[in-house]
């Protein structure tokens, strides 16, 4: 039978346990440390993606809205009854949709939207100055037959409203391009507490719609720039004369919502772009080209507007 000698198998002693535990800890630390790091690093460009993902997708937005100011379509539909011309009085006139359509009652200019009626030989611009639900109140001095096609054409000139300040860009356009002309809100609020930039669509004849936040922890500008900085305007000889705003320079800073884990400190970023409305300059254009009667009226505007 074989015999154990003293001194075989009897394990690590203490001070090669405490080595080896301190070996083991040290090696750890190094790699917790090391993970930790990238940890980090991973969630410093998570925070700069998220500020540049927001201020990108916002300016996107705005610069694809501004960039279609003072759109408009209108697909064509017909008189559901025949009309007798009247060169004298307005009459109402059905037609098979109204929507799109806007007036603006008056006894003079700007009338209300500008129907291209019929063709040919018996064609004629009408300006709308009243409307209900299925019809529209106008000159029409010939006579058209039931179903007689109804068109609109040009653009508003008015795409940047005159009324937009360096914190608030308003825009008129069929946006969507579905025959609906909306008004869209953008307001820049930078006052602490409340930094968002929000965006509000109304349809022409409503109500200001309330807005909705697009882009939240906005920050002042570098250097005092506006939010929205636009170049001086352009006179159009239609009637009456009106300024057209022929470009727009957008400025956001936003700021991320979590702060660096790094610096400790929240990240921000600055966007700038210039926009030029496309449509806007077609109305200079038709106005300077004996064609002004192509240019529509402003559609009526909410209050304060």
């Amino acid at each position: 039978m074989a015999r154990v000698e003293a001194g075989e198998n009897q394990g690590f002693s203490l001070v090669e346990l405490a080595i080896s535990m301190a070996l083991l800890l040290t090696l750890m630390s190094s790699v917790f440390f090391v993970l930790a790091k990238y940890q980090r690093a991973y969630q410093n460009e998570q925070s700069g993606a998220d500020v540049l993902q927001g201020a990108r997708g916002a300016m996107e937005l705005i610069s694809q809205e501004v960039g279609s100011a003072g759109s408009f379509s209108f697909p064509t539909r017909t008189f559901s009854a025949a009309v007798t011309g009247n060169t004298n009085n307005q009459q109402w006139v059905t037609l098979s949709s109204m929507a799109g359509v806007f007036a603006r009652p008056s006894s003079t200019p700007p009338d209300g939207e500008k129907l291209l009626v019929d063709t040919g030989a018996n064609e004629e611009l009408v300006a709308i100055t009243n409307t209900d639900s299925t019809r529209v109140f106008g000159v029409f001095a010939k006579s058209h037959a039931i179903n007689t096609p109804v068109k609109a054409l040009g653009t508003f000139a008015t795409g940047i409203l005159v009324s937009s300040t360096a914190t608030q860009l308003r825009v008129l356009g069929d946006i969507n391009n579905d025959g609906n002309p909306v008004l869209v809100e953008y307001t820049c609020n930078t006052t602490a507490g409340t930094e968002t930039l929000s965006r509000s669509v109304t349809p022409i004849g409503s109500a200001v719609q309330p807005s909705q936040v697009l882009l939240s922890g906005l920050q002042p500008n570098p250097g005092g720039t506006p939010c929205f900085l636009y170049a001086p305007p352009t006179s159009v000889a239609t009637t009456p004369t009106v300024l057209v705003r022929t470009q727009v320079s957008i400025t956001l800073t936003s700021r991320a919502t979590t702060p660096d884990p790094e610096t400790k400190t929240y990240r921000s970023m600055t966007a700038s772009q210039v926009v030029t409305p496309r449509n806007t300059g077609l109305a200079i254009f038709l106005a300077a080209n004996s064609m002004a009667n192509r240019v529509q009226s402003t559609p009526p505007l909410p209050s304060g507007w």
